[in-house]
Formats: C-alpha cells, sequence, structure tokens
C-alpha cells in the first residue's frame, strides 16, 4: 500500500510533468515565432533580389551574406 512519502514523490513528478509540458509549449510557441520571422525576412530578400536590374550582379557584401543565409537554410531543411 502506498505510504504518504509515495503520494508526495507522485504528486511532485505530477508537477515537474505539468510544468516541463508548459515549458516545452512556450519553446514551440517562441519558435514559430522565430520561423514565422524568418520566412519574412526571406520573402524580403528574395523580392529585393528581384527588384535589381536583370543582368546586375548583387554587390560583393550582399552575395556573401545571401550565400550564407543559403547555406544556413541548407542545415535547417536538411535537420527537418
Amino acid at each position: 500500500m502506498p505510504n504518504h512519502h509515495d503520494w508526495e514523490r507522485a504528486d511532485y513528478y505530477h508537477q515537474e510533468n505539468i510544468d516541463l509540458r508548459n515549458e516545452l509549449r512556450t519553446v514551440r510557441e517562441d519558435a514559430a515565432s522565430v520561423v514565422y520571422a524568418l520566412d519574412c525576412a526571406l520573402q524580403l530578400i528574395d523580392a529585393l533580389i528581384l527588384f535589381l536590374p536583370e543582368g546586375q550582379p548583387l554587390p560583393e557584401n550582399l552575395a556573401g551574406c545571401k550565400h550564407r543565409l543559403d547555406q544556413a537554410m541548407d542545415v535547417v531543411r536538411r535537420r527537418q
């Protein structure tokens, strides 16, 4: 038969489980906000690049940034 300490321990782990689920929900919500912001930024970058005159190369610093972004997004896509 369970004793008082067993019930206390069960209550503790139950509350710990609730707390961890709440924390996980918060992390997921925060991650969704970051992903949304990243998606908006990527759309903006693509739109700005499309407005460059045809045949005009990207400025070197912008090309480097775009290349690093593409590499980072490749890593993100592989993890999905």
